[in-house]
C-alpha cells in the first residue's frame, strides 16, 4: 500500500509508521518487507518512515511531534503487518486493540482526517453473540475476534 500510494500523483507524501525491535530499526524492516512481498518502490522519496509504536502513547513520539503529525496528517489507512492467528483474543488485544483505539484518537485530534481501516473477512463471521462461544479455530480465532472489535468501533 506505501509503494502504491507513493507512486500516486495525487499523493504529495507517504508517513509510513513502522515499528522497531531491539534487533532491527523501522528502515531495515520497511526494507525487508519491500524485498519479502517483492514491491518495487520507485518513489522511494515520496515515503518517509515514522519510527514509531501505535501501542505507546503518542506512539512513543514526543507530544510536540506527535501534535505536529496531528496537524498535518489528512489521510490515515490502518492495516496489519502480520497475522497470527493461533493467540487468543486476551493475548492480542493490548497489542492490536488499543493500538487501534490510539489510531482513532490521533484522527479525532489535530485537523480532519478520512481513515481507512483494512480489516479481515474474518471479523464478518461474527454475527450473533453465540458466535463467540465457538471452538476458537482458524475462522473464531483470537485475530478475527480482534478484527470484528476494531472494526465494531470504527462502525460504531
Amino acid at each position: 500500500m506505501t509503494a502504491r500510494l507513493s507512486a500516486d500523483p495525487q499523493v504529495e507524501h507517504v508517513l509510513a509508521m513502522v515499528r522497531r525491535t531491539p534487533e532491527k530499526t523501522a528502515e531495515q524492516r520497511f526494507n525487508e518487507a519491500l524485498i519479502r512481498y517483492r514491491i518495487k518502490a520507485a518513489f522511494l522519496e515520496n515515503i518517509t518512515i515514522l519510527n514509531a509504536s501505535p501501542t505507546e502513547p503518542y506512539w512513543g513520539l514526543d507530544r510536540r511531534t506527535y501534535v505536529e503529525l496531528a496537524e498535518q496528517v489528512r489521510w490515515v489507512f490502518n492495516c496489519a503487518s502480520s497475522t497470527e492467528y493461533d493467540l487468543s483474543y486476551l493475548q492480542i488485544r493490548q497489542d492490536w486493540v488499543m493500538s487501534f483505539l490510539q489510531v482513532l484518537q490521533f484522527c479525532m485530534q489535530g485537523i480532519s482526517k478520512h481513515l481507512s481501516y483494512i480489516g479481515s473477512a474474518g471479523a464478518r463471521f461474527y454475527e450473533h453473540p453465540r458466535d463467540f462461544n465457538r471452538p476458537d479455530s482458524w475462522w473464531y480465532s483470537g485475530y478475527a475476534q480482534m478484527k470484528w472489535v476494531n472494526g465494531e468501533s470504527f462502525d460504531g
